[in-house]
């Protein structure tokens, strides 16, 4: 899924490229504001990103949405709400 050569760095439209159209420009610049990506700037607006640093970013991730879920120790039963009945 990941293209991109060893040490190159991509900008904001290579980096939707790198990612097969998966992520799309906007939310690649969400993550960038949230500080959720690992990115730099050139100057005072472009936007580069290390391909090396966004495989391994992305190996991270794909790790944590596998990872099972601890839950803090409470059953299913308590971790959802509860239906009550309402008055129309």
């Amino acid at each position: 899924m990941l293209i991109g050569k060893e040490g190159q760095v991509l900008d904001i439209k290579e980096t939707v490229q790198f990612f097969d159209g998966h992520i799309s420009e906007w939310m690649i610049r969400q993550m960038v504001a949230s500080g959720e990506i690992p990115h730099f700037r050139m100057g005072n607006k472009k936007l580069l990103f290390d391909a090396d640093k966004l495989k391994l970013w992305w190996e991270n991730k794909l790790n944590q949405s596998v990872q099972p879920s601890q839950g803090g120790g409470k059953e299913k039963s308590e971790l959802c709400g509860t239906l009550r009945k309402i008055k129309i």
